[in-house]
C-alpha cells in the first residue's frame, strides 16, 4: 500500500498521462506547456501531478461527450479568443485607466483620430 502511494506521489509518466487522456505524449507535454497539466516540480524524467490528471481527464471525457455539438465547439472557441484579447497589454492598461476614472468621451473627432483615414476605391 505505502508504494502505491509513493508513486501516486511522484505523479504519473508522460507516456501513461497521454495512455490515460487518450492524446499523444507530445500532446501531454504541449498541455503542461500551456497550464493545462501541472507537471511535479523537480521530476526527472517529467511527470504529471494525480489530481491534475484527474480533473484533466474529466474534462476531456466531457469534452468528447459533446464533441459533435457544433454551437458548443463555437462557444468554446470564443472564450478562448476573448481570454486571449483580454490577457492583451494594452486591454489591461485600458482597464486599469478605466477603473481609475481616467477616461474621456468618445466624441465623432475623437474617433477620427484615433480611427486611421479611410481609403477610397478610385472610381473607373
Amino acid at each position: 500500500m505505502r508504494e502505491h502511494v509513493a508513486e501516486r506521489d511522484r505523479g504519473a509518466k508522460v507516456g501513461e498521462a497521454a495512455q490515460v487522456l487518450g492524446v499523444s505524449a507530445p500532446t501531454v507535454r504541449a498541455w503542461i506547456e500551456a497550464g493545462a497539466l501541472r507537471a511535479v516540480a523537480g521530476s526527472s524524467p517529467l511527470r504529471v501531478g494525480v489530481m491534475s490528471l484527474a480533473a484533466t481527464k474529466s474534462v476531456v471525457e466531457e469534452l468528447r461527450r459533446h464533441r459533435d455539438d457544433r454551437a458548443l465547439l463555437v462557444d468554446v472557441l470564443r472564450i478562448l479568443r476573448d481570454r486571449g484579447v483580454l490577457a492583451g497589454e494594452d486591454v489591461a492598461a485600458g482597464m486599469d485607466d478605466l477603473s481609475a476614472g481616467r477616461v474621456r468621451r468618445l466624441d465623432q473627432a475623437t474617433l477620427e483620430e484615433l480611427l486611421p483615414a479611410r481609403r477610397t476605391r478610385p472610381s473607373m
